[in-house]
């Protein structure tokens, strides 16, 4: 009885194993290189502003899925103008912990990039004059000539801001 209960069981496990399918392919899923995500910037940029000749800062938080991403990345400031030269360089760095959850779903990295630019060096800046600035964020960051690497995925973010009049809001007290 149990020779036969034993010989039933090594039947079964044949019968088993020969349904499985093995092949010598093995696949594997494509990276997707996901597209860092804006979730704060510094100041607002939902209506054009005036400001004076002066430093102006721009701040923007990026969330990035793909941890690995975080030693790569790369901001550059640029300001619309036609006397304005090559892009400046921003300051990127990580403020999260690689893995930090965002919701119950997101994984990722969190980053903080803070441009500046000295405006008094560009002469001949008008009053009323409307200045786009922009910042782009690279996960890949950037090649010679400020180009973007193939594959890479930026985050853009624009602000319209009007000089405004010397004497009337630019007075130092």
């Amino acid at each position: 009885m149990i020779r036969r209960f034993a010989s039933t069981i090594l039947v079964a496990c044949a019968v088993c194993a020969g349904s499985c399918i093995v092949t010598d392919k093995i696949e594997f899923e494509d990276y997707v290189n996901n597209p860092p995500e804006v979730i704060e910037v510094d100041p607002p940029n939902t209506q054009v502003e005036r400001i004076c000749l002066t430093e102006q800062t721009f701040k923007v938080v990026v969330w990035d899925p793909d941890e690995g991403d975080a030693a790569s990345y790369a901001a550059r400031l640029r300001m619309w103008l036609t006397s304005n030269p090559d892009p400046q360089e921003c300051v990127v760095t990580e403020v999260s912990t690689a893995g930090e959850q965002v919701d119950e779903y997101k994984t990722g990295v969190r980053l903080n990039v803070e441009c500046s630019i000295e405006l008094q060096q560009y002469a001949g800046i008008e009053e009323g004059t409307l200045i786009p600035f922009q910042v782009q964020v690279s996960d890949l960051g950037f090649l010679a000539q400020a180009t973007i690497p193939a594959g890479a995925r930026t985050a853009d973010v624009v602000w319209v801001r009007e000089v405004a009049p010397d004497e009337v809001e630019c007075l130092v007290p």
